[in-house]
């Protein structure tokens, strides 16, 4: 771990150890919201330098881009769970998802990500969020991020409460309708290992 990123989540933890968790013991979007915005005005320099540092990882890497991006848990304790994400330029970015039972909100640091929004029937709002966009994402919420332009390398930072462990996968069927089309699930994938 570089010196930067050791920054970073010191940073992180620093600022969610301010949070004062909701009615059971999570965080909800705008708490998370509000966490990001002073993780990137405190960590500015050190998240700039992570970005460098991604930027160059996702550069070295010769399997298909998808497979291959950086990802450093930045910090997790029971309440809250932060990650940060790049984006190689052209990344066909994640699947169709929920986030299961979490709360999340998302600031992109650097590069432009582009968010496509999801309806439970599929209509779909797609928006180009630059460097300083917060998203805060309710549990309802389906989307995906992608950066398929060529030119840009993102870097975002995720906060999720409670911490990330389900993630519903959608999609359209061959009828044409729009649904959830599987998932993830740690506790299955821990025992599974």
């Amino acid at each position: 771990m570089t010196n930067a990123e050791s920054k970073v989540r010191e940073c992180v933890a620093q600022e969610l150890s301010k949070l004062k968790p909701a009615e059971g013991g999570a965080y909800g979007p705008e708490q998370l919201a509000q966490a990001l915005r002073r993780v990137t005005t405190q960590c500015g320099p050190d998240l700039a330098e992570v970005a460098r540092l991604a930027t160059a990882q996702d550069g070295e890497c010769s399997a298909a881009p998808h497979f291959c991006r950086y990802a450093l848990l930045a910090y997790q304790d029971a309440r809250v769970s932060a990650w940060l994400l790049g984006w190689p330029e052209g990344n066909p970015g994640t699947e169709i998802h929920d986030h299961g039972d979490s709360h999340a909100a998302v600031a992109v640091i650097s590069g432009t990500v582009r968010e496509t929004l999801y309806a439970e029937h599929g209509t779909q709002t797609v928006r180009d969020l630059p460097a300083g966009s917060i998203v805060r994402i309710p549990k309802e919420y389906i989307h995906k991020f992608e950066d398929e332009r060529v030119g840009s390398e993102g870097l975002s930072l995720h906060l999720y409460s409670p911490p990330l462990a389900r993630m519903g996968y959608w999609g359209y069927r061959p009828d044409g309708t729009f649904g959830r089309a599987g998932g993830w699930d740690a506790a299955a994938e821990s025992k599974a290992a």
